[in-house]
């Protein structure tokens, strides 16, 4: 799996299963720096290390939370299979001085940095 570190909400979470969290992992992986991906379901089951059968669970489990990800399906033109379309919420793009957290220890910084994005 991708090193990727998941922001402090979702690793503290106590609705969400760990394969959940580490299908969100992977999830965030994909969708670093643009806020969105389609990874498919076998991807995601290779990347998390468990079958097509527990991604699926996760995938319901998450999209029943309605709190970090965004599940929508899309049906190119033309195309026999929809396919899942991943969107982060509460995604904003900005570039966070992580040495400013480091030095005050007053401020409380609950997200991840990954390659300069902020995730809130």
């Amino acid at each position: 799996m991708r090193d990727y570190a998941l922001p402090l909400e979702v690793k503290e979470s106590k609705e969400l299963s760990r394969s959940a969290k580490d299908v969100l992992r992977v999830i965030y992986s994909y969708a670093e720096g643009k806020g969105e991906c389609f990874p498919s379901i076998l991807t995601i089951a290779r990347e998390a290390g468990c079958s097509k059968n527990t991604v699926i669970r996760a995938l319901n489990q998450i999209r029943d939370l309605n709190k970090f990800v965004v599940i929508t399906q899309v049906k190119p033109d033309n195309r026999r299979f929809a396919h899942n379309h991943y969107t982060i919420l509460n995604f904003k793009r900005e570039v966070v001085n992580i040495r400013e957290y480091r030095e005050d220890p007053n401020k409380k910084y609950t997200g991840c940095v990954q390659k300069g994005h902020k995730y809130l």
